[in-house]
């Protein structure tokens, strides 16, 4: 099918290549909606996904000996988690920031009022987006008051 592909690039080619790798969308999708735990229907993350499925498909060089699907493999993912980044309203900063807190706090074991503070200011967050991003949305509206 590559060969028929690269002598004559026709939409109906391109289509039957699409086709025949659905099943590495979505089994990409699947693994991304699973690793970062996502709301979003796992139709939508497919449909992210095929625009890389098309990119990688247009762009393929069969000559070079690489699999297909290890080439298409990084554009799906690719595409997945540029799409993802477009609708969040959360900026990428805000999410670093989180994830460098998150990686010193224990979900499991809480710290004290002065750890979780410190913690907030160490990586420049409010200590209601602290407790807000770790999940304990039981915040005190003394703290609330204090805060504003």
């Amino acid at each position: 099918m590559w060969e028929k592909y690269r002598k004559r690039k026709t939409i109906k080619l391109r289509n039957q290549l699409i086709v025949e790798n659905m099943g590495l969308v979505r089994s990409i999708a699947h693994s991304i909606k699973m690793k970062y735990h996502l709301s979003y229907d796992l139709e939508d993350l497919i449909a992210y996904g095929v625009f890389g499925l098309i990119t990688a498909i247009e762009r393929y060089d069969p000559t070079l000996k690489i699999r297909f699907s290890s080439y298409a493999s990084a554009r799906i993912h690719g595409s997945i988690l540029d799409e993802l980044r477009k609708i969040d309203w959360v900026p990428r900063t805000v999410r670093n920031k989180i994830r460098n807190a998150r990686k010193e706090i224990s979900f499991e074991e809480k710290g004290t009022f002065l750890e979780e503070y410190n913690i907030a200011q160490k990586h420049g967050l409010s200590l209601i987006d602290y407790h807000v991003m770790t999940g304990n949305h039981f915040v005190s509206l003394t703290l609330m008051e204090n805060q504003l």
